[in-house]
């Protein structure tokens, strides 16, 4: 399925994928150099179950999301999710705000567990926080303690240091977002 999405566009090879959001009108394309750059998950063995986010985003001018206006919506989602799947979500949000993914509509479920599935576009403005994808953090006010320390290790420029340890991540990211 997935090599199915790949075509030419421009001289250049591009794919889309396939997912709840991939289309061939927002395709990712290789390089000059003739390289495409990403990750893909293959044969992912078992029973998916795909839900709708508790703090996905409404994209209707003048209709905010329950999120966006109830103080007390950790509150009311938690009669419906688990204490551990509240910390998955803040786990998953502080990630998303570093990668600035604020659009994560979807969750999928395999064997109980929190799948972190997404297209992987991400990295806007490197000079605009959204606060707004860390709601689940604040709106809870919970996170793992393991989460935490390891937010602690990283500070203070840690974490931009271990990432230009990695190679190739300026294929990836720019100066201004590291």
């Amino acid at each position: 399925d997935f090599l199915k999405t790949t075509f030419t566009l421009n001289n250049k090879t591009c794919v889309y994928g396939t997912c709840y959001y991939c289309t061939k009108s927002d395709p990712i394309c290789d390089d000059s150099k003739y390289i495409l750059q990403g990750a893909v998950i293959f044969n992912i063995k078992g029973n998916i179950k795909v839900h709708k986010s508790p703090w996905k985003r409404i994209y209707k001018k003048g209709k905010l999301a329950e999120w966006q206006t109830n103080e007390n919506y950790c509150r009311t989602i938690s009669k419906n999710l688990s204490t551990k799947r509240i910390l998955d979500f803040v786990d998953i949000a502080i990630f998303d705000f570093f990668i600035q993914n604020g659009d994560r509509h979807h969750y999928e479920i395999l064997n109980g567990n929190l799948l972190w599935l997404d297209n992987g576009k991400g990295l806007g403005n490197p000079y605009v926080d959204h606060i707004d994808i860390l709601a689940p953090l604040y709106q809870c006010c919970q996170i793992r303690k393991f989460t935490w320390n390891r937010l602690l290790q990283l500070s203070g420029g840690v974490l931009k240091e271990k990432l230009k340890l990695m190679p190739d991540i300026r294929n990836f990211v720019t100066d201004d977002h590291l």
